[in-house]
């Protein structure tokens, strides 16, 4: 009460009024890295941990917080978790992968009207090859964004 009768004699009743933000712990991660981090966590490609999105504050934007200031903030303030990523080759032509899907669905069309009553089956074969499996480790990336993780598998024909 002491206070407030305080208050009110030195700045009258607008001081009382006034809406204050109390002192606190300053933000971690300030407003425009959040937006700089929300942006890089929407690219399919992700960050492949929490440790290393810490590295990233610290490279891009010069913020120094530790595993689990980053934790905090992608995950339990955001709720973006690691994902299993899809593959998707590093030579891959998402046009080409188009094109090969419509001449494939044209060209049965046409068997399929020149002889309707004739029973299709079609198989796919495929070389041996034999070597490197890559592994397909998870990626965090924002909610609702799939992760895809370029690869390149290393191998020899047989």
């Amino acid at each position: 009460m002491q206070r407030w009768l305080g208050q009110y004699q030195r700045e009258g009743l607008q001081g009382l009024l006034a809406i204050r933000h109390e002192a606190g712990r300053p933000v971690a991660i300030p407003k425009w890295a959040q937006v700089k981090l929300k942006a890089r966590l929407k690219q399919p490609q992700g960050l492949p941990s929490y440790g290393e999105i810490v590295i990233w504050l610290a490279s891009e934007c010069n913020i120094w917080v530790n595993y689990w200031g980053g934790y905090h903030w992608v995950r339990q303030r955001w709720k973006a978790e690691l994902k299993a990523s899809h593959p998707s080759h590093a030579k891959q032509d998402p046009e080409a992968i188009e094109q090969f899907s419509d001449h494939s669905y044209w060209t049965l069309r046409k068997a399929v009207h020149v002889a309707p009553d004739l029973y299709l089956c079609y198989r796919v074969e495929e070389e041996s090859r034999f070597g490197l499996k890559p592994i397909f480790r998870r990626r965090i990336t924002a909610c609702g964004v799939p992760p895809v993780t370029a690869y390149h598998w290393q191998f020899e024909w047989v």
